[in-house]
């Protein structure tokens, strides 16, 4: 189960938004307690096909007794995002902020919008 707040601000030709997680497995092979993982992305509105930022997500771990630093994963690095048509797409590379974390991670979303 996760649960979180998704906060935005418009902030001139930009937009900021942060979704702070937390979360709990349920059922009989659960973990216990609860986790604590965040995702944070800043977008200036250069033009609707495309839209340069920056995105970070990271995972601390549970909530009362957090990893160590060196355990903890956190990522960063520059998106672009955009739509043509009824295409959009989302596409970076978030480099490795710690020894736990992959040294880079290439993120790549395609989305085709049909309405009905």
């Amino acid at each position: 189960m996760k649960f979180g707040p998704l906060i935005g601000k418009e902030i001139g030709n930009t937009t900021a938004t942060a979704n702070l997680i937390f979360e709990r497995q349920i059922g009989p092979h659960r973990a216990s307690g609860v986790g604590f993982t965040y995702r944070l992305r800043e977008r200036w509105h250069f033009h609707p096909h495309f839209e340069p930022g920056i995105e970070a997500f990271g995972n601390l771990g549970p909530i009362d007794n957090f990893n160590s630093p060196n355990r903890q994963e956190h990522m960063i690095g520059p998106v672009a995002h955009g739509k043509i048509g009824e295409f959009s797409y989302d596409i970076g590379y978030l480099f490795g902020a710690t020894g736990a974390t992959a040294d880079g991670t290439l993120k790549a979303i395609l989305e085709y919008e049909i309405e009905f």
